[in-house]
């Protein structure tokens, strides 16, 4: 008997890591999937991660030692939930640690995340355009600890007051030579 698999990518490509693909779907999976194959190998429910119905995952995986990172929102649904950044063991599928990146119940996760010596950085998006809330969503960049997912710091796109740039759908980019991050709002 023949398996096939029909997968619906969005935003996100795969990762390919050692004879696997890693990638998330529309359908709020995570995948792991052999690439000589074409069998899955493990796939979860985003949502089994977060705890919210309708979270999903819009980012490509990143890879660093046996973990991806992926970042998370509720995108499927109107409704408001918590953006995660999250670990996930490579090989299982199991999560090994999960961080609330923003407090603003409309925020989002939608660029994939940099690891760079064990330090991951992201931006933090909003979805607050597709809700009736009062926008105080303010864009951000972080760094987290890539073996526990704790934050170590993290910068607003704008002072407090303001609202608005999203850091989102871009990949923040590391400059040894200057010591800098980039990223776009």
């Amino acid at each position: 008997t023949t398996e096939i698999y029909t997968l619906s990518l969005h935003d996100a490509l795969p990762i390919l890591v050692n004879g696997v693909a890693y990638f998330p779907d529309w359908g709020g999976k995570l995948w792991a999937v052999d690439t000589k194959t074409g069998k899955a190998i493990w796939s979860h429910d985003v949502s089994d991660y977060t705890g919210t119905a309708g979270s999903a995952s819009r980012t490509s995986p990143a890879y660093w030692n046996g973990e991806l990172v992926i970042g998370t929102g509720n995108l499927m649904t109107p409704d408001l939930s918590p953006a995660f950044e999250l670990g996930i063991n490579a090989s299982s599928g199991a999560m090994l640690w999960r961080t609330q990146t923003d407090e603003n119940q409309a925020a989002i996760m939608t660029g994939s995340a940099t690891i760079d010596n064990g330090i991951i950085y992201t931006g933090v998006s909003s979805k607050t355009e597709h809700t009736t809330i009062t926008p105080t969503f303010r864009g951000s960049v972080e760094a987290l600890d890539a073996r526990t997912g704790k934050i170590l710091w993290k910068t607003y796109m704008v002072p407090a007051g303001f609202n608005g740039a999203a850091v989102w759908s871009s990949q923040p980019v590391v400059d040894h030579k200057t010591g800098m991050l980039y990223v776009t709002t």
